[in-house]
């Protein structure tokens, strides 16, 4: 899977890829790490049209299905998310996110 990241979601976070993209029978699993770019705390917000998987070769686009917080370290902020899709129809999709980031 290609992780393409919103300009608009970097300037407080910094967002790495701490596995590589699970694929189950029905759905497509993605987890990110979010590093507070300065002080110690971000709330990011995924809205599913703008989260989306896409084929190289098809129109059509995956929405996000849900948002799970799996990890949070509170005295440095960082904070690992679990993104869910349902499976797509080809074997290397790109992962189109854009989170609204505010911080504390």
């Amino acid at each position: 899977m290609t992780l393409d990241v919103s300009p608009q979601s970097s300037n407080l976070v910094k967002i790495e890829n701490p596995s590589p993209p699970r694929d189950f029978v029905q759905h497509a699993a993605h987890y990110l790490r979010f590093i507070p770019v300065k002080g110690n705390r971000v709330f990011p917000v995924f809205i599913d049209t703008r989260n989306y998987l896409t084929c190289p070769d098809k129109d059509k686009r995956w929405k996000l299905n849900r948002v799970s917080r799996v990890s949070f370290d509170k005295p440095t902020g960082i904070a690992i998310y679990g993104f869910f899709f349902d499976r797509p129809e080809c074997d290397n999709p790109t992962f189109r996110l854009e989170s609204i980031v505010a911080d504390s």
